[in-house]
């Protein structure tokens, strides 16, 4: 099925601001975008709503519409949401996980570290790869409505990462808390999951603070 002209408007600025490409602050222009993204005015309008309800994208009365800025109590209360929703996520994954699914998992964790080894800084690259190994954990446990939740919880993570981009190491990823991951899918250890998934977001926050 083909992609509405308001989901495709909500794609395109949902990139353009988890990549910070958009600025945290930076005044959203309706017009500007219209004529950017060559798509009506209605579509746009309605990304934009969307973006709202995600706090990518915040309304000040009598001032007008901005891309969220980062703060550090955001990275507080998304702490505090992600630890339950992923630890949830994480043990469920280690229930439905497939072979298939283990496989890919170990395949892209492969890679990541293969970076690191190399002694290379993060990069959008190695962000993305982060991404994907979260979205298989989602993926497998076999829960829509909490995929979804993640997904859109990770966008503010991403977005404070991509901010830092340039001042990463790769140890900032904390890669081996993955390879704690698949070691427990391997078990079916679901506690085992659970403390690496919690780990790893809690080492984020720590990352982000050291740098911001």
């Amino acid at each position: 099925m083909a992609a509405t002209a308001a989901e495709r408007a909500y794609e395109l600025l949902k990139e353009e601001i988890i990549t910070t490409r958009m600025k945290p602050g930076a005044m959203i222009e309706e017009a500007v975008l219209v004529n950017d993204l060559g798509l009506g005015r209605t579509p746009v309008r309605e990304a934009l709503k969307r973006l709202e309800a995600e706090r990518l994208v915040v309304v000040l009365p009598r001032r007008g519409m901005y891309v969220a800025e980062v703060t550090l109590a955001e990275l507080r209360e998304l702490e505090e949401v992600r630890v339950v929703l992923e630890t949830l996520s994480a043990r469920l994954a280690v229930q439905h996980i497939t072979p298939r699914q283990l496989e890919e998992f170990s395949s892209l964790f492969a890679e990541l570290t293969a970076r690191a080894a190399d002694g290379r800084r993060a990069s959008e690259r190695s962000l993305e790869m982060d991404r994907r190994l979260h979205e298989l954990i989602w993926r497998a446990s076999d829960n829509s409505l909490l995929e979804a939740e993640c997904g859109k919880l990770f966008n503010l993570s991403m977005r404070m990462w991509n901010m830092l981009v340039d001042r990463l190491e790769s140890s900032d990823l904390h890669e081996e808390v993955f390879a704690e991951f698949l070691a427990a899918a391997r078990n079916r250890d679901e506690q085992r999951a659970e403390d690496a998934v919690r780990s790893h977001i809690l080492l984020f926050g720590e990352s982000i603070r050291r740098h911001l």
